[in-house]
C-alpha cells in the first residue's frame, strides 16, 4: 500500500440520521481534523468577541467604545454547524445559522447531538495489537 491509496480511502464516515420531527433525514460526517480545527477556532473566535464586549461593558459608560453585543455560541450547535452535510458531503450550515438552532427543539437537537457522537466515537488501539503486527 502507498500513501496515495492511503488517502484516497481515508473518507470520514458519514452516518445518515432520521429526523422524524422535520421529515427528512440528515447526514452527519465524522470530523477530519480540519473541520475539528474549524470547530475549535470558531470557539475561540466567539468567546474572545464575547469578552471584548464584557470588557466594554465594565467601564463607565463616557469610557465604552461601542463594542457590539455577542452571545456565546453553544458548544452542541458549533458541532451541528461542523457535522450536518448534504449528499456531496459538503457542510450544509454555516455559523450566521447558529441563532436559529437555539429556537429549535432540545430533543430533536439532542438525538442529532448523539447521532453525531455515535459517528466520531474514537475506539481505543491496543499498543499491544500493533506490536503483534508489526513483528
Amino acid at each position: 500500500m502507498n500513501k496515495e491509496a492511503i488517502f484516497a480511502a481515508a473518507k470520514p464516515k458519514v452516518r445518515e440520521v432520521e429526523v422524524e420531527e422535520w421529515g427528512v433525514r440528515l447526514n452527519v460526517r465524522a470530523h477530519t481534523l480540519r473541520s475539528r480545527m474549524a470547530l475549535l477556532d470558531a470557539d475561540t473566535i466567539n468567546a474572545d468577541a464575547v469578552e471584548e464586549y464584557e470588557r466594554d461593558q465594565a467601564l463607565p459608560d463616557d469610557e465604552r467604545t461601542g463594542v457590539e453585543r455577542v452571545e456565546r455560541f453553544d458548544a452542541a450547535i458549533i458541532n451541528f454547524i461542523h457535522s450536518i452535510v448534504d449528499d456531496n458531503g459538503d457542510q450544509l450550515f454555516d455559523l450566521s445559522d447558529h441563532d436559529r438552532f437555539r429556537d429549535l427543539s432540545y430533543a430533536t437537537l439532542v438525538s442529532i447531538h448523539m447521532a453525531i457522537q455515535q459517528v466520531n466515537e474514537v475506539k481505543p488501539v491496543s499498543f499491544t495489537d500493533l506490536k503483534k503486527n508489526s513483528d
